[in-house]
């Protein structure tokens, strides 16, 4: 049986959106249990993703590191494309730029793991710093 334009265009639209879906909500859920997890740390910090873009080929993030009494940092960007998975990951540290593209939910943990105990990771080095600022303005 031949399959219709209008089936085939159903079954695609259908795919492709929950394979956006899967992806997405697995970023935002992955960056929610880290957020948690630098605030339980850092006391003060959390992270965010902030949507900067969104087109036919998918959406782009930054991760946003934030607190009390602290500006706005971009520490990450990501990419979801339409078609869900594989997400692009980038980081920048100085003039150079990290890439790297994460297939599943497991890649994005290790992604953040490995971010984590990076010393030059910008999420790293922002948090130290904006936690020896902190520190410093409570002892003056």
């Amino acid at each position: 049986m031949a399959t219709t334009f209008e089936e085939a265009l159903k079954s695609t639209l259908q795919n492709i959106n929950t394979s956006f879906d899967e992806a997405d909500g697995d970023l935002h859920r992955v960056v929610a249990s880290v957020s948690k997890a630098l605030g339980d740390v850092t006391k003060i910090l959390l992270v965010a993703l902030n949507k900067v873009g969104e087109n036919e080929e998918g959406t782009s993030y930054q991760l946003i590191l934030t607190g009390p009494e602290v500006a706005t940092n971009v520490v990450a960007g990501f990419f979801v494309p339409a078609k869900g998975y594989p997400i692009k990951c980038q980081t920048r540290t100085g003039a150079l730029s990290d890439e790297t593209y994460c297939k599943d939910k497991q890649e994005l943990e290790k992604y953040f793991a490995a971010m984590a105990s990076n010393p030059d990771s910008p999420l790293v080095t922002r948090s130290a710093f904006l936690m020896r600022s902190k520190k410093g303005a409570q002892s003056s």
